[in-house]
């Protein structure tokens, strides 16, 4: 998370260990009778039997999905659940979903080929084979757009020249945090785009665009990645649309590191006045930031209003073609 000093929210470090409760009670009791000892062992028989069958009835339905996107043949429909989800309750079933694909030669498609997130606190899983071209082209075009302030600001001021070259943009890559001792994640997430340094093994600056989605539960996203993040500074961008054709459309706002929260684009799709600036160090890791002069002059990347309304009307613009039945937020 970012270090503005009007940045509410503090990291808060998480490590969840959750298991299912199996109901075998011990005894101290050493004068229990045979057959005590029998009826005992039933039920503890019974109940790691009744566990294990929860367990397996948790992994089947969202293997059978991972099992049906990984057909080349199969082409997801977008009538379909956009982002198939699926209550795994806990770590420990994850593991087992993660051992029938391995078992099924579909570990490694699940591994790299599919976009998902997980929260070992929650115990959700969800899936995200496709995207709404919405989605999509905002990501894309606000990537585009801060690499161009990368490349000005660099210009502009020769101590960044050092690491203009290092940065890397990434759509959908998928971000594990947080291993066990079988080499799981405990947090996965799939962010609609990413700024990343060279190498770098997590990125500090991330893109999300909330579609079809209420300000509540953007707001939740973003705090998922600040308590399950990096320990470091942390900055998150996040472009709330709620969409609908021109007559019809609803204000345009933007999210930044939970603090700052502004609509750019009035209910008339006009640009609203004003710009985003955002600090150059927050896209480099705390080891980078020290490298940078104390008395250099601050440099900052700039989005203005204007620019971003129009990075959301071409996107708009795509959506429409691909259907709008389906695409609308409401009735239109």
């Amino acid at each position: 998370m970012t270090s503005m000093p009007e940045t509410s929210l503090s990291h808060v470090d998480v490590d969840v260990d959750v298991h299912l409760e199996r109901g075998i009670s011990e005894t101290l009791d050493t004068s229990i009778s045979d057959s005590d000892h029998t009826d005992s062992d039933n039920e503890s028989s019974g109940t790691s039997q009744d566990a294990a069958a929860v367990h397996e009835e948790l992994v089947e339905e969202p293997y059978q999905v991972i099992k049906r996107l990984s057909d080349k043949f199969y082409s997801p429909s977008l009538y379909e659940e956009e982002y198939p989800t699926f209550d795994l309750r806990n770590q420990e079933t994850l593991e087992e979903l993660y051992s029938k694909l391995f078992k099924h030669n579909l570990a490694g498609y699940f591994k790299n080929d599919i976009c998902k997130e997980w929260n070992a606190g929650t115990g959700i899983l969800t899936l995200r084979p496709i995207e709404s071209k919405i989605r999509e082209y905002t990501a894309s075009f606000v990537l585009d757009a801060l690499i161009e302030e990368i490349d000005r600001v660099a210009n502009k001021h020769s101590y960044l020249q050092q690491f203009r070259n290092n940065f890397e943009r990434y759509s959908r890559r998928n971000i594990h945090i947080g291993v066990t001792s079988g080499n799981f994640p405990r947090f996965m997430k799939s962010p609609d785009g990413q700024i990343r340094y060279k190498d770098g093994r997590f990125p500090y600056f991330v893109v999300e665009i909330g579609y079809r989605q209420t300000e509540q539960q953007v707001h939740q996203r973003m705090q998922e990645y600040m308590i399950n993040g990096p320990e470091d500074e942390f900055t998150i961008l996040a472009v709330n649309i709620e969409y609908a054709l021109p007559h019809g459309r609803l204000c345009t706002r933007y999210v930044y590191t939970l603090a700052r929260d502004r609509t750019f684009r009035n209910n008339n799709g006009e640009s609203m006045r004003g710009e985003l600036l955002i600090p150059f160090k927050l896209l480099l890791p705390p080891e980078e930031r020290s490298k940078i002069p104390w008395d250099a002059k601050p440099a900052q990347l700039q989005l203005t209003f204007e620019s971003l309304s129009e990075i959301v009307c071409v996107a708009e613009k795509a959506q429409r073609k691909f259907g709008t039945n389906y695409l609308a937020t409401r009735p239109l």
